[in-house]
């Protein structure tokens, strides 16, 4: 299902970011977490904080850590199969998850959850590498439509 006319998050300093409602989920212990995650073209693949990983019931150093360079400076990460849902926004408050009306869900996938400097990431791998993202930034409004494969 295409994300369109989704609306921009206005963040607490007031800059506007694409940001999508999405729920994490641990395939395994099926816990899961609700957050908003950036829309982030410069983001190689999708990153979540690594206090999300213990939550969703995840032994975070279970995996072998791969080393990164964050905002803040050298972190590491560690991959975990996780599932996520890409949540539409409440039809009655755009501020809150219709946690029922699924948009488009990342099966079974590692993700990687980072230790340091990481805020929820969208990015290419896993993602937008399989979208056409079109910002409206007049309209506060982005959507994002799968690429059909040439068959």
């Amino acid at each position: 299902m295409p994300i369109v006319d989704y609306p921009f998050t206005e963040t607490r300093d007031g800059s506007l970011l694409p940001m999508l409602w999405i729920r994490i989920v641990n395939p395994e212990s099926r816990k899961g977490v609700i957050v908003q995650a950036i829309v982030d073209t410069g983001a190689e693949k999708i990153m979540f904080p690594a206090d999300t990983a213990e939550q969703l019931g995840h032994n975070l150093r279970a995996v072998n850590s791969s080393p990164m360079e964050t905002l803040v400076g050298e972190g590491e990460m560690f991959a975990h199969t996780t599932r996520v849902d890409v949540l539409a926004p409440h039809r009655d408050n755009i501020f809150w998850p219709d946690e029922k009306n699924i948009l488009h869900t990342i099966e079974d996938t590692e993700i990687d959850f980072v230790v340091k400097g990481c805020q929820f990431l969208m990015g290419a791998e896993n993602f937008l590498n399989e979208f056409i993202l079109e910002v409206n930034y007049p309209k506060r409004k982005f959507s994002i439509v799968r690429v059909r494969s040439a068959s």
